[in-house]
């Protein structure tokens, strides 16, 4: 299957976390030495609507809060301050309804590892120095060391674009929540994949 038609008939909504992270992936599979931008920039934007989909359970619907939310840290760090009466969002969680968590759950929240807002600080070198990129060169030793980095980040965000991860879960009438192993919960999450 061609890149174009990979890129006009996506499997996951396209401006939904995962159709961002479907798209980069197919940027980063291709020949295409520009792909490298194309595919920076979407996973700029998956990373970006897994922050805004955890800042819908927010009740803040203040200016000053909605503008965060091309800030990713600024965006995760309100979001602890709102509730920190009730979960801690350094740690992860699985939502239920009722009182046996595991036959009635119905969503979780995945907390993100600092390395991720790092990572994604790292995107800012492919977006605003497109002049940088050697496109067309001979030596695809650059193209291979990027693509790496771009495909690994990637790969980190696919279990927190997974529809099951949102906070606001949180917000539902009745939820209860049990805290569990992070990495339990990712390795779960993961089963869900984008390609």
């Amino acid at each position: 299957m061609s890149i174009e038609t990979k890129l006009r008939k996506p499997r996951y909504p396209q401006l939904d976390p995962h159709g961002f992270l479907e798209r980069a992936f197919v940027w980063l599979e291709s020949d295409i030495d520009i792909g490298i931008f194309y595919a920076a920039l979407d996973l700029r934007f998956t990373f970006e609507k897994i922050l805004i989909k955890h800042g819908f359970a927010s009740d803040d619907f203040s200016k000053s809060f909605t503008q965060l939310k091309w800030q990713p840290r600024k965006l995760h760090d309100a979001l602890q301050k709102r509730f920190a009466g009730q979960i801690n969002l350094a740690k992860s969680y699985r939502f239920f309804n009722g009182e046996v968590a595991e036959k009635l759950q119905f969503g979780c929240y995945l907390s993100m590892p600092v390395e991720l807002f790092a990572d994604y600080g790292k995107l800012d070198n492919y977006l605003h120095a497109q002049w940088g990129i050697p496109i067309g060169t001979r030596d695809k030793a650059w193209l291979k060391e990027n693509r790496a980095f771009l495909v690994n980040f990637a790969d980190k965000l696919v279990p927190h674009a997974n529809p099951d991860n949102s906070l606001s879960f949180f917000t539902l009438p009745n939820t209860k929540h049990v805290e569990v192993e992070w990495e339990e919960l990712e390795k779960s999450l993961r089963k869900h994949r984008v390609r």
